[in-house]
């Protein structure tokens, strides 16, 4: 909204609260269709498997020794990488007054806020006995026992409450100017709601300083605080003891692999709401160009880090980590998906450089 606005391209701050708004506003039929077939697909899709995992057992899902985590942990690392792209892209661009960011970084903030509660969603699949949770808390004693802590999952359940909390506060620091926009332009309910988000905000110099200060400072708070987050949920598996997986090199491996993914759903995330908002004015080829070039770095520093992890590997000789390699490689049913990940994600990218 008011923040958002380009005056590079001329577009005044009416324009932008007025294009914002209609999007808010009005709602077309397209829209509950949409919604209908959203909420339809994820009770289907989503909700009856899960279901039927609680009914029939976690033994449906196929988890045994040694593959105790399966494809839970797979969406769960999914999620939460694509979540930190958001609110740290976000918080690197502020910090370096990059100019383009403006159109982008609400809905990349967004994009981490909802994609932190999904990710939490799979910690409680990955019980098999959600109603169970109680039992991980602490014990209420004297000394607040935690007999559970050494679990990984605990280790995600802190990481994912300390950045979820972060992410919800820088998104709402910077929201505020857009609250209040929103409240002056509604009625009814809808006003009396935004007032209350909105915290009497009347866009002086005063607020607007204490807001850039505020924010500013948090902003550098969150950058190390997304690194150390996803560098817990990498140990997860390198914490293990299976071959292939307890390396020191997974923490700035899923720290990049986290950046990539989620600067790709940024990209996606912006295509969709370019056409689908008629925001073009808005959202142009230059932010994607500017994304395409983060995606092109991301993609030379995680090709980097597997180069490295195969050549340590066929150096030092290890039975395990070649084994552990060749079976990536050449045997089903990995194979296909080890390559497709190669073509995808170093071949294709660094291909658009020469």
């Amino acid at each position: 909204m008011v923040t958002g606005t380009s005056m590079d391209n001329k577009i005044t701050y009416r324009e932008v609260n007025d294009d914002v708004l209609r999007t808010m506003i009005k709602t077309s039929r397209v829209y509950y269709i949409a919604l209908i077939f959203c909420f339809g697909a994820a009770s289907v899709l989503w909700g009856l498997p899960w279901f039927y995992q609680i009914y029939a057992g976690q033994g449906v899902t196929g988890l045994q020794t040694p593959n105790f985590w399966g494809i839970y942990l797979t969406n769960f690392v999914f999620w939460i990488g694509i979540s930190h792209s958001g609110t740290l892209l976000s918080a690197i661009l502020f910090i370096t007054k990059t100019p383009w960011r403006r159109s982008i970084y609400r809905s990349a903030e967004a994009m981490t806020f909802f994609s932190v509660l999904t990710a939490a969603v799979f910690i409680f699949v990955h019980m098999g006995r959600p109603w169970n949770f109680y039992w991980t808390m602490p014990y209420p004693n004297q000394r607040e026992l935690w007999l559970n802590f050494q679990s990984p999952l605990m280790f995600d359940v802190l990481a994912i409450s300390a950045y979820m909390t972060s992410s919800v506060i820088f998104l709402y620091f910077g929201s505020i100017p857009d609250l209040a926009a929103v409240r002056d332009r509604v009625t009814g309910w809808r006003k009396k709601i935004y007032t209350i988000l909105a915290l009497g905000w009347r866009g002086t110099d005063k607020e607007w300083h204490w807001l850039n200060t505020a924010y500013k400072y948090f902003a550098i708070f969150i950058i190390p605080l997304a690194v150390s987050v996803h560098s817990i949920v990498s140990w997860d598996f390198a914490l293990s003891k299976v071959p292939g997986m307890n390396k020191t090199i997974f923490a700035p491996y899923f720290v990049v692999g986290a950046i990539y993914s989620g600067s790709a759903a940024i990209v996606t995330l912006m295509v969709v709401l370019r056409k689908a908002l008629k925001i073009e004015k808005y959202i142009t080829k230059m932010h994607f160009d500017k994304l395409g070039l983060l995606l092109l770095v991301m993609s030379l520093l995680w090709s980097y880090i597997n180069i490295v992890e195969v050549a340590t590997g066929l150096y030092a000789n290890t039975s395990f980590e070649n084994e552990t390699l060749l079976y990536r490689m050449i045997h089903l049913p990995h194979s296909p998906m080890y390559w497709i990940m190669i073509l995808t994600n170093t071949v294709m990218p660094l291909a658009y450089m020469f």
